[in-house]
């Protein structure tokens, strides 16, 4: 088709000047919404540029996107990749000429952006062009926006024997994938076999050689494109692998620390349970041979162990001849209170220290006699001062009450 159905860049008044046109608008919209790249090609005059003037100027609404961004940009005049990154980047509203710098921009604009590049042909002549529509290409393939190039022509790098049938595969493959490839090859085939018209050599390409070659080259294209694809999903399998591999160890390294810092925890605590335990059953000497052990809190048989180990502990290292249990602020004396004083007692006397027990109360009495405690052979006082007081241990009753006095104050700290 010659004629130009959008001569005056605008949208399409006059559908029935616009043969079969409709569908691949409808398509290439179809590829910008799934951010798959598009290539269209052709002889000139046909509206390539025109069509995508249209579909800078639609693609907004087509899409039902509102704040997408879309640009058009002419080749022709183009000189270098950093000149064409650079009016990109700029039109993005930010700063840069190269491809990081446009990954970026496309990252910060935040709204989906379509950039339709014009008359391609003219850089594709140029190493840096090709490079710049890979370059482009893999952007749109990774979702950062969606790719439309138009180009008129055969590119004079490609001027060789199959350029003319090289070129659509050569930039589908850059620009799509294997399946693009196939497919634009079957069809140049199909052109081809139509232009050679009734016989195999009435064309140059047409030839079974030529068909034969060019399906091979198909065939490599269409490998290489599988085997990059392939170990680039290698290279990502192995930078996810990487990557958690990092916070695994990360994690790990997090929880040693904090084991650790449990482990010093429970350290702590059980230094202060200790420090606790010591202070719960002290030992105070008030003479050079008589220790007094106030008790203090409810009694369980675990205290009344740490009470007979440290009073024979005590007796022993000391060499002590008397030892007074004063029970004053034990709240409940029970059978099992009873016979662990009782124990006590018997325990310390085989070191052959004296033991006696103050701070018997009258409903203490009351109890241990209703439960059958043989308390007979041990020696009861009213309190810690009337045990001191019996021991002959104060000149006078001032001496006894400072002694008892300095007894209670350490308990109570």
């Amino acid at each position: 088709m010659n004629r130009n159905p959008f001569t005056e860049r605008g949208r399409i008044t006059k559908p029935e000047q616009f043969v079969g046109r409709w569908r691949e608008i409808s398509l290439i919209f179809e590829c910008i919404d799934a951010r798959r790249p598009v290539l269209i090609s052709g002889v000139a005059g046909i509206g390539k540029s025109s069509l995508l003037t249209h579909i800078v100027q639609s693609a907004a609404v087509n899409l039902e996107q509102p704040d997408l961004r879309a640009f058009y940009l002419d080749l022709e005049q183009a000189e270098s990749a950093n000149q064409i990154y650079s009016t990109l980047i700029q039109g993005l509203r930010s700063q840069g000429d190269t491809p990081t710098a446009l990954e970026l921009a496309l990252a910060t604009i935040g709204v989906p952006v379509v950039i339709c590049l014009d008359n391609a042909q003219s850089i594709l002549a140029t190493e840096w062009g090709v490079r710049l529509l890979e370059g482009l290409a893999r952007t749109a393939r990774s979702g950062g926006m969606a790719l439309i190039v138009a180009l008129t022509g055969i590119p004079p790098m490609l001027s060789e024997r199959f350029a003319e049938v090289l070129l659509p595969p050569v930039l589908a493959l850059i620009l799509a994938g294997p399946r693009a490839v196939l497919i634009s090859g079957a069809t140049e085939i199909a052109i081809l076999l139509i232009r050679a018209g009734s016989g195999w050599n009435e064309s140059t390409y047409a030839t079974p050689d030529n068909l034969l070659i060019y399906a091979l080259l198909l065939s490599g294209l269409v490998l290489s494109c599988v085997s990059v694809d392939s170990a680039q999903r290698l290279a990502d399998i192995n930078a996810l692998a990487e990557q958690a591999r990092q916070e695994s160890n990360q994690r790990a390294n997090e929880l040693a620390e904090r084991n650790a810092e449990l482990r010093q925890l429970v350290d702590e605590n059980n230094r202060q349970r200790d420090v606790i335990r010591e202070l719960s059953i002290p030992l105070l000497p008030v003479a050079q041979d008589t220790l007094v052990m106030p008790l203090v809190g409810a009694l369980d048989s675990a205290r009344l162990r740490e009470a007979q180990d440290r009073a024979l502990a005590d007796v022993h290292k000391r060499r002590t001849r008397r030892v007074v249990v004063d029970v004053t602020a034990v709240p409940i004396i029970d059978t099992q209170v009873a016979m662990g004083l009782v124990q006590l007692v018997n325990a310390v006397r085989l070191l052959g220290a004296d033991v006696m027990l103050a701070g018997i109360r009258g409903e203490v009495a009351q109890t241990m006699v209703g439960l059958g405690v043989d308390l007979a052979s041990i020696a009861c006082f009213r309190d810690l001062e009337a045990a001191l007081q019996h021991q002959g241990l104060a000149k006078n009753q001032h001496s006894v009450v400072l002694a008892a006095d300095q007894v209670a104050a350490h308990v109570r700290e």
